[in-house]
Order: C-alpha cells, then structure tokens, then sequence
C-alpha cells in the first residue's frame, strides 16, 4: 500500500504593509505607498529630502513617538537592510557622532549597541558625523549639511488579531499552497487613530501536497534491430521498447499498446 505524506514549507511571510496617515499635513509631502509595517513599527521611506538636522522634526508630525530612525535589535537591522536594497534608495539614520568624534550615539538617546553598530556599517573608517542608509542595504557616514530623503518610524495605534485557519490546499494532487490572514483589528482603530490601507491584513502562505499526482506510464526508446530469425527467406527481426518514460507511479496507467 502506497504511503502517502502531507509536506508543509514556510516560503514566504509577506509582513510588508503600507500604512497611510491621517494627518492632514502628510498630504504636502504626497508619499505613497512609503509606509511598510514591521514589528508593528511604520516605516516611512520618503522622497523628501532634508538636511540630516531637520529630518527629526519632520517625522515627528507622524504622531506623538514619530522619529528619526533609531535601530534596536538585529532583526530590525536585518528587515531594513532588505528593505532598503529592495528599494534602491538611500536615507538618514538617526545615527551621529557629531560633537564627540568616533562615539557614535541615537539621537532620541537610546544606548548604542556595539553587535548592531558593526553589522551595520560599510567601513570602520568614517569621515563625517551623521549616519546614512546606502543602497546596497548598509550605512556610511555623510556630511550633515547634505541632502538625502527622510526615514521615519513610528508605533501603530493598534495590534493583530488571532491568525485564521490555513485555507485548503491550492492542489487535489502535486505541489500547491495555502494560506492564512490576520488583520490590524484589536482593537479597530478608533478616535483618530491610525488605520492601514484597504488591503489591512498580514498574510502567511506555506506550500502543501495533499497527496503525489498519478505519473502515466510513457514509452521509453527503442532498442536495435534484433538479428533476422532466418539465415535465408523469410524471417523477422523485432525490436522492443519499455514503458519507463516516465514509469508509471502514484496509480498512473501503464503504456498503452
């Protein structure tokens, strides 16, 4: 008797989501589809550049701990450095060791970790004071006065709800997926707080196989001419060919005649 298995891979977990504010004033700054949700923190990879100095303020408008970003732990580090390549853009950090020469420190004064400092950087050599984002996913320095687009970060007003169930198997037979959804509804946001776009939900998607498709049996190549079964007059030579492309399995048909 044929054992059948059930084979479930995790391939991807789709955790990105654009959030959009409600605040009036964001529609200056005409960002869409800027905001990318990670560990229920917003991420905001503008085009709006600023001078290291004034982007702090600029984020603060998102909300009451709207900020500069500030990374704090290795899973962020790792998100964003994703993210960024992804994106091909490059941004401020809140990141500086102005006024204090190789020291470098977060400006909402958060400690600086050591382990995330070093897989941050490009170079240990750094000639400027103020921290940036490159476009291959890792940080340099940069002169403070120049100019390069904002990157804001800020808590959502609200939290996930349970995961559904896994929905059926995309396949009866073979290689399929499936998939789950949680939405940003505990609690609903309410009383101006922030709300996602229309497509509010995480969603994790995993591939199944219910059971092995059946193969068809198909014919293989044919052998050489056999040698005639008379040395003089009539006679036959035959060749023959077996049913091994591919052999049938699963409860295919074997090769038809």
């Amino acid at each position: 008797m044929q054992t059948i298995s059930v084979t479930c891979v995790t391939v991807s977990l789709i955790r990105f989501l654009f959030c959009t504010l409600i605040l009036l004033s964001w529609q200056a700054y005409a960002c869409t589809n800027c905001w990318v949700l990670f560990n229920n923190k917003c991420y905001a990879f503008t085009e709006s550049l600023k001078r290291w100095a004034d982007v702090r303020s600029f984020c603060q408008q998102f909300g009451d701990d709207g900020d500069m970003l500030v990374i704090k732990s290795l899973a962020e580090l790792n998100f964003l450095k994703t993210e960024i390549s992804r994106r091909d853009t490059s941004h401020w950090t809140g990141a500086t060791d102005e006024g204090d020469d190789g020291n470098w420190r977060w400006i909402d004064g958060s400690p600086w970790d050591p382990e995330i400092g070093e897989r941050m950087w490009y170079s240990s050599i750094k000639n400027y004071n103020c921290a940036y984002s490159r476009r291959v996913g890792d940080w340099d320095s940069m002169s403070c006065s120049n100019l390069n687009r904002a990157l804001c970060k800020r808590s959502l007003d609200f939290g996930l709800s349970l995961w559904t169930e896994w929905g059926e198997c995309s396949k009866t037979c073979g290689d399929g997926n499936r998939s789950r959804t949680r939405k940003y509804d505990n609690p609903t946001p309410a009383d101006g707080g922030n709300d996602c776009n229309d497509n509010n939900a995480l969603m994790e998607t995993q591939f199944c196989k219910l059971i092995d498709c059946p193969v068809n049996g198909g014919p293989g190549p044919w052998t050489a001419w056999q040698h005639c079964s008379a040395t003089c007059g009539d006679g036959e030579k035959i060749r023959t060919r077996e049913c091994n492309n591919p052999v049938p399995a699963y409860g295919g048909a074997e090769c038809s005649v």
